[in-house]
């Protein structure tokens, strides 16, 4: 996992200049790693929502990407668009492309990065819908913004590190 934080760092900071946040949010990953009694299921969406913040491409969840309208908390179920890297209203949610359907808590997990230490952040314990959703949510923004593949994670989703991507899980998650 160590291995996938570092890459990952490389990869979205490549070409461009590492602020300290960067390095603050790599520290706070390598330390988290350090004590596996503290490390959460959703450490590594975590992370990547971390780095996908301090890069800039961190998923807008308060207002409407198509129509800019603000997106309060309860306005029913929240719709994501990787497309438009946000969330979309009620009556714009098909205007997104493909779309991923949110909870209120995976809304405010998302919220929740940009307003704690990122060390508190990475502790973050979740329900396993939230932790699948996160991880949806980041793959997807990802999947944009990566300049090529990562060596690391394809020897991590063979130990199943990523298993929890299926978003769709049993009821009552």
């Amino acid at each position: 996992i160590a291995s996938y934080i570092t890459e990952l760092i490389d990869v979205m900071i490549a070409d461009r200049e590492a602020g300290a946040e960067a390095y603050t949010l790599l520290l706070a990953g390598l330390t988290t790693l350090e004590e596996p009694s503290i490390l959460s299921a959703p450490f590594l969406p975590a992370f990547t929502l971390l780095l996908l913040s301090c890069t800039g491409y961190e998923p807008n969840v308060t207002e409407c990407q198509h129509c800019g309208v603000f997106i309060g908390a309860s306005e029913g179920p929240s719709v994501f668009s990787p497309s438009r890297g946000g969330l979309l209203c009620p009556r714009c949610h098909d205007h997104g492309g493909m779309t991923i359907h949110l909870s209120d808590d995976t809304v405010r997990v998302l919220t929740k990065a940009t307003t704690i230490s990122p060390a508190n952040f990475l502790k973050i314990t979740t329900s396993p819908r939230t932790a699948r959703e996160t991880r949806a949510v980041v793959t997807s923004l990802l999947s944009r913004h990566l300049t090529r593949p990562l060596k690391s994670q394809a020897f991590l989703e063979q130990l199943g590190a990523f298993s929890d991507s299926h978003v769709d899980g049993p009821q009552g998650e």
